[in-house]
């Protein structure tokens, strides 16, 4: 099993490393597929039958597709599948994705551009979420579902969201997003049976115990499944926090500070998030404002965090992807923006 991890330079250029067999990094390499007409300013990555899989937005609003194949080869260009899935003359705000059984799973809120006077469909406060599927088990690639707007249990007037993150928990697509009033909403999309979405509900909002678990300052989320539990992670105050979705029974009673955890080293440092599930543990990696990518692992048995890149790796500090990747030859630091996918 391996960690991709793919990071995003100051001059937005996109890097890509491997974890191997969950001990040592390979160098970063220069993703040299032929690059949009205008700079990356945000992505995410997944991978489907051992493929890696980016789906970027551009400077210029353009939502992009390329993937890595099973012999290590990139696609030698981008496809615009804003334009390809039923979105064309679209604005992008984020995206995310996962992949389910050799299935793309793509999430992505976007609005139509305003033409001529009027302003398009929707108002500046209208950033609703579309989702679309593209299938790997066809050649060419093709898109089985075409963009398709999230109506299916939302309850949110606004529909603005300014970060939204994608998992497969147990053969179902779990989504979280971040709303206009520091929402943290939660949906579900059951794919075996009629392929509509549970009603958002508010993360922050326990069931049982009344009160808010996370309030103020949220930039970024991100989730991850492992087994049937959904692990969700969130940039709070330029913080790292961490909860669970345990086994569709619940939530976890509130949201753990990793950061301190971690020694507080970074604190009020994190500046994006990004987790996956590797091996059945909870790779967690971050951006902070100086350009470094860090590292944490949480492991499943036993329930606990630790640093993967020092002996004895029981110790409890962020490891540090820049120095460690950097050290072996290309050093692209510092980053802007990091993702990462399990295989």
């Amino acid at each position: 099993m391996a960690l991709h991890v793919v990071g995003l330079s100051e001059n937005r250029e996109l890097f890509h490393t491997i974890r191997q067999n969950s001990t040592t990094w390979d160098p970063w390499v220069r993703i040299t597929t032929t690059p949009p007409s205008s700079p990356i300013s945000i992505f995410d990555c997944a991978t489907v039958y051992g493929q890696l899989h980016i789906c970027a937005i551009t400077d210029a609003d353009s939502l992009i597709h390329t993937y890595r194949d099973v012999n290590g080869v990139w696609r030698t260009t981008w496809e615009n599948i804003g334009v390809s899935a039923g979105l064309p003359n679209f604005e992008f705000r984020c995206v995310a994705v996962c992949g389910i059984l050799g299935q793309l799973h793509i999430c992505t809120s976007a609005k139509r551009k305003p033409t001529g006077t009027g302003t398009g469909t929707g108002t500046a406060l209208s950033w609703p979420i579309f989702h679309a599927v593209r299938s790997s088990l066809t050649s060419p690639h093709s898109f089985s579902q075409q963009f398709t707007e999230i109506v299916d249990g939302l309850s949110v007037p606004e529909k603005v969201f300014s970060d939204i993150s994608c998992a497969h928990v147990d053969g179902r697509l779990q989504m979280c997003a971040l709303g206009l009033n520091d929402e943290l909403w939660h949906t579900i999309n059951f794919l075996s049976t009629t392929g509509t979405w549970q009603q958002f509900n508010d993360v922050r909002q326990v069931p049982g115990h009344g009160r808010n678990i996370l309030s103020g300052g949220m930039n970024a989320v991100c989730c991850a499944g492992i087994g049937p539990s959904l692990h969700i992670c969130a940039q709070v105050n330029q913080n790292l926090s961490h909860t669970i979705r345990i086994n569709d029974r619940g939530w976890q009673r509130e949201f753990g500070n990793v950061t301190a955890v971690m020694g507080n080293a970074y604190a009020g440092k994190i500046t994006n998030i990004a987790c996956a599930n590797e091996s059945n543990n909870l790779h967690i990696c971050c951006c902070t404002n100086d350009g470094e990518i860090l590292h944490t692992i949480r492991t499943t048995k036993p329930a606990d965090w630790r640093n993967p890149e020092t002996s004895p790796s029981t110790n409890r500090v962020f490891g540090d992807v820049t120095s460690s990747v950097g050290s072996l030859g290309l050093n692209p630091a510092p980053f802007r923006f990091v993702g990462v996918a399990g295989s």
